[in-house]
């Protein structure tokens, strides 16, 4: 009968291999250094809860470790687990150390499904006639931003790519053009003039790239 209870050489074979499944990872599979060191961190810290060796340990004894970690982390973390053990065995199953992956027994835990966030128009309007003061370019600027949001549903992703080069004007049909990386849109110059645009760009230095210099990428917009 195969010992399967950890002792000292098998938490140092254990090191060796989740050391080798990192390098393979980064390497063979084109993973990029920091998604790797993520996943030997998580292994690891597996390897050390578990009460038997973690390469002999079955579906029974990774279900167990991984009920441990239901008070402390969500039930999405918990799944990422599951997948990191799914990658992990599927290495020892390359390397001939194993020919079952026990990792895909575990079943999935049931996440709560997120509503998407929206306005009222209540909160919409209390947004659109809020004060704020003209002569501090950065209130200014994220008020523009939340407008052009409102008004015409732009993506904070479009907004960071507005910049004098991707815009143009035509006084004839009375439209705004922007053009972003993958599509051109027209936006009525009327419906453009209640953003404030117009007026913020008389206002700002003319620069190249982002219009919005300080919420110049995606991220930045959505933290604002």
């Amino acid at each position: 009968m195969v010992n399967r209870i950890r002792d000292h050489y098998d938490d140092f074979k254990t090191k060796n291999i989740i050391e080798d499944w990192r390098l393979w990872l980064a390497t063979s599979r084109n993973y990029s250094f920091d998604v790797a060191d993520n996943y030997s961190f998580t292994i690891s810290k597996i390897a050390q809860d578990l009460d038997v060796s973690l390469v002999l340990a079955d579906t029974i004894d990774l279900r167990e470790v991984l009920c441990r970690y239901y008070e402390s982390l969500t039930p999405q973390t918990i799944n990422n687990y599951r997948s990191i053990l799914i990658c992990y065995y599927n290495y020892l199953r390359h390397e001939g150390i194993r020919n079952d992956n026990p990792a895909k027994q575990i079943p999935t835990r049931k996440c709560e499904q997120r509503l998407p966030k929206w306005l009222g128009q209540e909160s919409i309007d209390k947004i659109i006639n809020c004060d704020f003061n003209k002569n501090d370019l950065d209130d200014f600027e994220r008020f523009v931003i939340i407008k052009l949001m409102l008004y015409c549903g732009l993506s904070c992703n479009t907004i960071s790519l507005i910049s004098y080069a991707r815009m143009n004007v035509n006084q004839d049909n009375q439209t705004l053009t922007l053009h972003t990386d993958k599509k051109v849109i027209f936006y009525p110059i009327e419906l453009i003039r209640k953003t404030d645009l117009f007026e913020y760009m008389d206002v700002v230095p003319r620069r190249e790239g982002c219009l919005f210099c300080r919420y110049n990428t995606p991220s930045k917009i959505k933290q604002m």
